[in-house]
């Protein structure tokens, strides 16, 4: 609250609207999506004033994200879709193929295959591009999640293990304990 004080006390709009941000992810951390709706369309508002196009992305991924959370599957769409746009306008590869894979997620949830596959694919196209190992094993997660939707076992075992062996490589403990959680499901 101290950081919103003072940035509306010196009139810094590009504060104003990092707080709201932060306050969006606190309560949709809660479960407080109403709250996290009202923050995230105020930093939404606030990033347009100033024509900040990747705060723009931003605020409508995290849009999105609530929406997806409460079902409303039109406005999830709507807003991951402007979140694409304003990311591919960019040219910057990690927000691109970061989009893309949450938009693999949001097919995957509402069991469209195609475009998830798609989706899944062009981010993980871009990771392999730039040598990311890190988004590399996420993007094989995402994968293996969507070919465990798909009853595809014997496929979603394979990319999850491509996942395990990239993030045991990288020691990162958080992203191994979700594909070891993901690997028993099937």
């Amino acid at each position: 609250k101290l950081a919103l004080s003072l940035s509306e006390k010196s009139h810094y709009k590009r504060g104003i609207g990092t707080s709201y941000m932060r306050f969006g992810v606190a309560m949709n951390y809660k479960g407080i999506n109403d709250s996290a709706l009202i923050y995230f369309h105020k930093a939404l508002e606030i990033r347009k004033a100033l024509k900040d196009k990747k705060g723009i992305a931003a605020s409508s991924i995290s849009l999105s994200n609530v929406f997806r959370d409460l079902g409303n599957k039109d406005s999830a769409f709507y807003y991951q879709f402007i979140a694409i746009k304003l990311n591919e306008e960019s040219g910057d590869s990690i927000l691109i193929a970061s989009t893309y894979t949450g938009l693999g997620h949001l097919y995957n949830e509402y069991r469209d295959s195609t475009h998830a596959l798609f989706y899944y694919s062009r981010a993980l196209r871009i990771y392999k591009n730039m040598h990311d190992t890190v988004d590399m094993a996420f993007g094989y997660s995402g994968l293996g999640a969507y070919y465990y939707k798909m009853n595809r076992d014997t496929m979603a075992l394979r990319y999850i293990s491509y996942a395990m062996r990239l993030d045991e490589r990288l020691g990162n403990s958080e992203s191994l304990s979700r594909d070891y959680n993901n690997m028993a499901l099937c």
